[in-house]
């Protein structure tokens, strides 16, 4: 047997890189790139050896014949086995020749024109792309998973901080013109000329009034455009659906299947707006199937997110001057259209993350196992995109274990737990057990004018610190995050809400709270009415559980009295029983154990509220 070699290999800055965004296209394309990148390292190391994990197909590559080409399928990380005398170094020049194409290209295309107008662009653009990537790797006679880690210990990243004018995306970063707006020099007014004629020359979707970007963001943000001009077909998509188009898809999806006329009208009128970014093509499964081959429909589904509101039809900010009439009398058919459908488009979307549970834990426990473990984790990411489409999103990242996506509200729950039993599932047949490979989720509910940077920041801190840290892992963590920034906060072990027959407490209440029927709507004045008094409730020695229940139960029937006086006990209380269920906090120690805590959190009911709201669309 010929003797190896044992290879470790590790991209970054990984968050400085992709968590640096404005909106849902910047993610997508970050994590793309990244993962473009990553595999080119790969794809090298498979000229001398072979990949261990994560699991790698050669001739099933981001670039060539894969099925889910449009999402970033490889983490920033792998492991190798490698001949003896293998340079490591080849992996690194595959990575920088690749990014300084794409770089070079963008350069070319984009800047180079608008850079005279500049103050020394060049040298700023060259800086950048020269010193923003670092790699690190490990070379070892032995296997050792830990490795790498044990390299990142004494070798941080610390990103450097340029002076000059910050880019608008990644603040470290000086901005190209090179110009300092407070300079006693004038060259405010150059900077703004500089950034005018870079406007004039891209999409509106590619750069917006006040934004100002470094050459590190605009690669990122221009990098679809580079890759399929380079390859000389449009391997990947160039657009991706907006947190506003997001909010919109069950309404939307109503519209379509029931006011056809109506939504027809309407698109004929959205037509006669001037720079109005289309969303065509944003692949949700629900829409596209209703619309069909039918090219109005298709094209009313396609319109700017920012055509459904009322608030952002009337904001002359977001559309120009001379569109204000025919904005007007879009806003008088929408209102005309949420009056046929009975409710408004929502304003909120949710934002899916989920990770493996100390996966490196599990692979270096079972070392004998890490073939099955890579080729279960390898059925695993093939299978997001699937259910992600199924529940109407669409995936921004899905490598390894590691999951993001966003998804319309009244969905997300239900593909959280989808993708979560399929883990289970594939892991069961490894270890003969559900405990052993475990994997977490957490979802925001944002309101679509929240600012993405910051719940996106939210939601990777509720994924890590309260689903994985403080519940222990295997459980989901959900926020809900208002313009002015966070609401509430809820967690739970998964297997403390999902039954027995794969359903989910969660959306079993919302449903049941979602109905029409007044014996089983759930009403503000209930949910203060326990805010306000839980908390003693729970800290009162004297009441068990079974007494708190029942007090909760009269509440109930209490505040629905005036408009159903036939309430009984025996029909509010299974009802109850499960909301205070969702309502109780649970903890797991040391041993794993899932043990439950007296107090309770109400932020369980408000919650059930929000999703109760949202349930019939």
């Amino acid at each position: 047997m010929t003797k190896q070699r044992y290879f470790h290999f590790s991209l970054g800055p990984v968050q400085e890189f992709v968590g640096k965004a404005r909106r849902l296209r910047d993610y997508w394309t970050g994590s793309y790139l990244l993962s473009y990148l990553t595999e080119q390292a790969m794809d090298e190391v498979c000229r001398h050896g072979n990949i261990v994990f994560p699991p790698y197909k050669k001739n099933n590559k981001l670039t060539e014949n894969n099925p889910s080409y449009e999402i970033g399928s490889f983490p920033n990380r792998f492991q190798a086995n490698v001949p003896m005398d293998f340079e490591p170094t080849c992996c690194e020049k595959r990575v920088k020749d690749t990014w300084k194409k794409i770089a070079d290209y963008v350069w070319t295309k984009y800047i180079a024109k608008v850079a005279p107008l500049g103050k020394n662009t060049k040298e700023i653009w060259e800086r950048q792309v020269e010193g923003f990537w670092y790699m690190q790797w490990v070379l070892a006679d032995e296997e050792d998973d830990a490795l790498l880690d044990k390299r990142k210990n004494w070798r941080s990243y610390i990103p450097t901080v340029e002076h000059g004018d910050k880019c608008t995306l990644f603040g470290n970063l000086q901005e190209i013109s090179g110009y300092i707006r407070s300079s006693k020099k004038g060259e405010g007014k150059k900077q703004k000329e500089f950034w005018e004629e870079m406007r004039l020359r891209l999409d509106i979707l590619d750069l917006k009034e006040g934004e100002r970007l470094s050459a590190i963001a605009l690669i990122k943000r221009l990098f679809p455009q580079a890759y399929n001009d380079l390859k000389g077909t449009t391997t990947i998509p160039e657009n991706f659906p907006s947190t506003t188009y997001m909010s919109s898809i069950s309404w939307k999806k109503e519209v379509v299947n029931k006011e056809e006329k109506l939504a027809i009208a309407f698109l004929k009128e959205a037509k006669k707006l001037k720079k109005s970014s289309s969303e065509a093509k944003a692949g949700i499964q629900a829409l596209d199937k209703i619309a069909g081959e039918n090219k109005e429909l298709k094209g009313f589904i396609s319109l700017d997110g920012n055509c459904f509101y009322s608030h952002t039809l009337l904001n002359d900010n977001l559309w120009e001057d001379s569109t204000r009439t025919v904005r007007e009398n879009l806003e008088r058919k929408l209102i005309n259209i949420n009056k046929k459908v009975g409710f408004e488009p929502d304003t909120y979307y949710a934002l899916l993350s989920m990770d493996g549970d100390k996966i490196g834990a599990v692979l270096k426990e079972y070392k004998c196992k890490k073939e099955q473990i890579s080729k279960k984790i390898s059925a695993f990411s093939e299978s997001v995109p699937g259910i992600i489409k199924k529940h109407n999103g669409r995936v921004i990242y899905a490598g390894g274990e590691d999951v993001f996506a966003i998804l319309p509200v009244d969905t997300a729950i239900d593909a959280a737990v989808e993708l979560r039993n399929k883990y289970t599932e594939l892991f069961e047949l490894v270890f003969n057990s559900k405990e052993i490979a475990t994997i977490s989720a957490a979802i925001i509910f944002a309101h679509h004018h929240a600012p993405l940077n910051k719940v996106y920041t939210e939601i990777q801190s509720l994924l890590d610190n309260k689903a994985k840290d403080e519940y222990g892992r295997a459980s989901l963590a959900i926020g809900i995050w208002n313009t002015g920034g966070p609401h509430l906060s809820w967690a739970m072990p998964w297997r403390k809400f999902i039954n027995d027959t794969e359903g989910n407490l969660l959306s079993e209440l919302a449903k049941t709270f979602g109905k029409t029927d007044e014996a089983v709507s759930i009403s503000n004045s209930f949910i203060y009415k326990i805010k306000r008094d839980f908390s003693l409730l729970a800290n009162d020695s004297f009441l068990n559980s079974e007494e708190i229940l029942d007090l909760l139960t009269a509440e109930y029937i209490r505040s629905r009295a005036k408009s159903n006086k036939e309430l009984t006990k025996k029909q509010v209380r299974p009802y109850m029983e499960k909301l205070l269920k969702i309502c109780s906090i649970y903890y797991r120690d040391d041993k794993g154990v899932i043990g439950k805590q007296k107090d309770f959190n109400i932020d369980g009911a408000l919650l059930v509220k929000f999703l109760a709201r949202r349930w019939h669309r």
